[in-house]
């Protein structure tokens, strides 16, 4: 997460099962022993993400700094599994100096070997809508689309975390996105897209006003979308504003998850003077059947800043009480109470 202050109406089962069989691309027409017919990758089906089998997944999980910091998760992956998380999403970029294909492809396979859905995303854009195209062409390097493809049952490519400002157009949005999706799909890449709000990832009028449209426009028709809601209650956050978003995606029927999100707006010493919703952005989540993801597992070193679940990447050891612990492990809605992982990853 990086804010300009700071770096840092569901369908009948019965349905869903049609959706699936007709839509997804097969990885053969009928399973062994007459088991139905398995997609090739994640899906998105009306407003909720199935696995290759069809098991509805809500994403529970966590945000994780991995590139310069543990390239291929071999310390942060199996901890953060340890909570029952189903999903990772991880911090990456172009940086060849730094780490190549292979070192994407090798974090990849450690983050599904530990049982948790990746979703790799690259942060050169954010705020800056101008970048969106670099991160495009990242994941549209020969070397790079291969992995992803490598990878593709499993993978949730996040194209750019919170590319633009607050002064993206709606047209800008819809141009910007169809042609990165367009190119995406291009290059092999079948699995779910994951697009994050404009305005530093906060707008949600983005993706209420935008994402049937883009929908209809990507030929996999497998797109999410993510909402970062880190303005705190004096900036706008309330509860009442938090609320309207999620029950219009709900009404909408858009495929909605919150990507980042936690316990104050400002990770550094000033955090007490922006506290965000947290604790209500779990509850509404959990009842809508919303994807959920924190910031941070950890960042970024010693000690740890104030949006951190732990003090140094190890399960246990919570940081910034009551934050990390209870929304890992205690709370009504923490990741242990609440994450399901689907079949394909047990």
């Amino acid at each position: 997460m990086h804010s300009p202050m700071s770096m840092r109406r569901l369908l009948p089962p019965c349905l869903c099962i049609l959706l699936i069989l007709t839509l997804c691309k097969k990885k053969s027409p009928s399973g062994p022993d007459g088991e139905e017919p398995k997609c090739e990758t994640f899906r998105v089906e009306g407003r909720h993400l199935v696995d290759t089998a069809g098991e509805k997944t809500v994403l529970r999980g966590v945000n994780a700094m991995i590139i310069y910091w543990d390239k291929h998760g071999t310390v942060t992956y199996p901890e953060i599994s340890k909570t029952g998380a189903n999903v990772c999403r991880i911090f990456w970029q172009d940086d060849p100096g730094t780490a190549s294909a292979a070192d994407l492809d090798r974090t990849l396979q450690n983050c599904i070997a530990n049982r948790m859905i990746p979703m790799p995303s690259v942060w050169m854009a954010t705020g800056n809508w101008a970048e969106l195209e670099a991160c495009v062409d990242f994941w549209c390097k020969p070397e790079i689309a291969a992995v992803a493809r490598k990878h593709k049952e499993y993978i949730l490519l996040n194209i750019a975390n919170e590319a633009g400002d607050g002064t993206v157009s709606d047209q800008d949005y819809r141009d910007g996105y169809e042609e990165a999706v367009n190119r995406l799909r291009t290059a092999g890449i079948q699995s779910p897209l994951v697009i994050d709000a404009a305005g530093w990832g906060r707008g949600e009028k983005y993706i209420l006003n935008n994402a049937a449209w883009l929908i209809e426009k990507d030929p996999e028709h497998n797109l999410l979308f993510s909402w970062h809601p880190w303005d705190p209650k004096s900036w706008g956050g309330t509860q009442k504003r938090i609320r309207a978003a999620i029950d219009s995606a709900v009404a909408k029927n858009i495929p909605f998850i919150i990507g980042e999100f936690s316990q104050s707006e400002q990770g550094d010493e000033n955090w007490k003077n922006t506290p965000v919703e947290w604790r209500f952005i779990m509850e509404v989540s959990h009842q809508n059947e919303i994807g959920l993801l924190a910031w941070v597992w950890w960042c970024c070193g010693n000690p740890a800043d104030h949006h951190s679940l732990t003090t140094d990447k190890i399960y246990g050891h919570w940081n910034n009480a009551p934050w990390g612990e209870e929304y890992a492990i205690t709370g009504t809605y923490s990741i242990q109470n609440t994450a399901v992982r689907p079949a394909s990853l047990r």
